[in-house]
């Protein structure tokens, strides 16, 4: 069915959508617009591991963003982190960067329907990846912590994803009035509807400055604190 697709847009996670778009750009060329974000920790060389393993996770992953955006129509660049674009990509590809602020805010109604629990506990949900070296919680845990002594209700981090091994480390002992549950990764489904529940929403700043969590726009739409 290719006669009813007119652009196909990749974002960097996880790499092989950017494949795909490589892929079909090749095969049926100039009758499909590709559009590639290459919004992703790999260009910084994010991975757990040695300093090695880093380095080569650095040096091939801005190697593979090449690859992939080489036949792409258009590269989506976020304005804050420019430059460093146009460090890592060659100016032959340069001419198709397409420079971008924030996307502006869509309301959902599905989310803004839900309503917060009734109960002695609140909870302040966030769904993605931590890590102690890039997106680390801690500082945010040990606020709630003293707000919580403060308070009348017991602060509950609902963590829908993953914290590393250095995060549960540092967490074991350190708190005694708020409560962590890591619930694993879910499927979207259950995660919008466990946002609708929510009585707060949780966005950490990354380490890396030319990274917008996209969760936060969802956040946003969401209608919650």
């Amino acid at each position: 069915n290719q006669e009813k697709i007119t652009h196909v847009i990749g974002v960097c996670f996880p790499g092989e959508s950017l494949l795909v778009c490589k892929w079909l750009k090749r095969k049926y060329k100039n009758t499909i617009k590709t559009i590639i974000f290459p919004m992703d920790i790999t260009l910084q060389g994010r991975v757990s591991g040695s300093k090695f393993g880093k380095f080569l996770s650095k040096m091939g992953a801005r190697n593979f963003l090449r690859y992939c955006a080489k036949d792409a129509d258009k590269l989506l660049i976020l304005e804050n982190a420019e430059q460093m674009y146009r460090e890592v990509f060659p100016e032959s590809m340069q001419g198709n960067f397409a420079v971008c602020g924030i996307p502006l805010i869509q309301t959902d109604r599905e989310l803004c329907q839900g309503t917060t629990t009734q109960s002695d506990e609140l909870h302040c949900i966030f769904g993605g990846n931590l890590f102690a070296d890039f997106r680390d919680p801690t500082i945010l845990l040990d606020y709630l912590e003293k707000c919580h002594a403060e308070g009348t209700k017991r602060i509950v981090f609902d963590l829908f994803g993953a914290a590393d091994a250095d995060l549960q480390k540092k967490w074991e002992n350190r708190y005694q009035y708020i409560k962590i549950i890591c619930h694993g990764w879910v499927s979207e489904s259950q995660l919008e509807a466990e946002l609708q529940k929510a009585d707060a929403l949780i966005s950490i700043g990354n380490s890396y400055t030319h990274l917008i969590p996209s969760k936060l726009f969802k956040y946003i739409s969401a209608g919650k604190p």
